[in-house]
């Protein structure tokens, strides 16, 4: 189910910078998620949050994630850097969120506010950390540079 979200928030942000991505994960799930990731190309039901879509009625609508290019490709992360690099940004949003006291005495608790503002942060606005954050951090598209619309997300 987090992978799905993911998928579709993934797809929502690339539609919203008319944009497209491509996936790179961390090896040990591959059939899953390339499974799931095939399925939601064809069917992808969204519930409204408006308890029914206003162009059918109906409480479910279709809506194939279309910008994510192919099926996710997989990496082992002893041999990537940009996947440690990833696995360190979620590790550093757990203690944040869920700290420990042996962790905290090494900061650990406090390594998210480092990577915070290299972060896009615009794949939800419920969130507080991207609340909070967007006001201090400085703008992605200064962040990301050269990068232009083809953002990594």
């Amino acid at each position: 189910m987090a992978f799905e979200r993911l998928l579709n928030r993934i797809n929502r942000t690339m539609e919203s910078w008319d944009s497209h991505a491509v996936l790179i994960c961390d090896t040990g799930k591959e059939a899953r998620y390339t499974r799931l990731a095939g399925r939601l190309h064809r069917y992808n039901p969204i519930a409204s949050k408006y308890d029914q879509w206003l162009d059918s009625g109906r409480a479910y609508k279709n809506i194939p994630i279309e910008r994510i290019l192919d099926d996710p490709f997989f990496k082992r992360s002893d041999q990537s850097s940009f996947i440690q690099l990833v696995d360190f940004c979620a590790y550093a949003l757990l203690r944040r969120e869920r700290s420990l006291a042996s962790k905290s005495a090494y900061g650990l608790h406090e390594a998210f506010e480092v990577v915070l503002t290299i972060l896009v942060l615009e794949a939800t606005t419920r969130d507080s950390v991207a609340s909070s954050a967007h006001e201090k951090a400085a703008p992605a598209s200064a962040i990301l540079g050269e990068l232009g619309p083809a953002r990594v997300s």
